[in-house]
C-alpha cells in the first residue's frame, strides 16, 4: 500500500512540474523577443516604475517584430489564456493554439515594473495523500529595442 501511494505521490510531482515548467519555458522565449506586453491591468510600453509595479493577470499578449539586419519583416503576436474549466493554459502564436499546461490550478499573475515580466504559475495535481502542489515564478527582460 506504501508503494502505490507513494508511486502516486511521484507521478503527480512530476506532472505538476512538468507541467510548470512547459509554462514558464514558453512564455520566457517568448518575452525574451518581445517589445510589447499586454495583461488585464494594461498595455506596456510605457513601463512602469519597479517602485509601483502594475499587477495583472492572464491573458498575456506579446508583440515583436521580426528582423532580419535590415528592415522590419513580420509583426508576430502570441497570446498566452487561462482555462478554469480546464485548468490549461493555451498559446496562440499567429492564430494557432496549442495547449502548453495542464493542471494549472489558478489564473497566472503577472507583475510589469521597468520592462520585466513577473509571471507566476501554480499548478496542482492528485487529492489527499497524493496531491501535489509546484509555484514557480518566472522574470523575464522583454526586449527593448534592436
Amino acid at each position: 500500500l506504501q508503494v502505490i501511494k507513494g508511486t502516486g505521490l511521484s507521478n503527480n510531482r512530476m506532472t505538476v512540474v512538468n507541467n510548470v515548467r512547459s509554462a514558464g519555458d514558453w512564455i520566457s522565449r517568448d518575452g525574451l523577443m518581445a517589445k510589447t506586453a499586454a495583461t488585464s491591468s494594461g498595455t506596456f510600453p510605457p513601463w512602469p516604475l519597479c517602485s509601483s509595479p502594475s499587477s495583472g493577470t492572464f491573458p498575456l499578449t506579446l508583440t515583436w517584430q521580426e528582423f532580419n539586419g535590415v528592415a522590419y519583416l513580420a509583426t508576430h503576436t502570441v497570446v498566452y489564456t487561462y482555462s478554469s474549466a480546464d485548468k490549461t493554459i493555451t498559446r496562440n502564436f499567429d492564430g494557432a493554439t496549442v495547449t502548453i499546461a495542464q493542471n494549472i490550478a489558478s489564473t497566472p499573475t503577472v507583475t510589469v515594473c521597468s520592462g520585466t515580466l513577473t509571471v507566476m504559475i501554480t499548478a496542482t495535481a492528485g487529492s489527499d495523500t497524493q496531491q501535489s502542489s509546484e509555484v514557480r515564478t518566472y522574470i523575464i527582460s522583454l526586449r527593448r529595442s534592436l
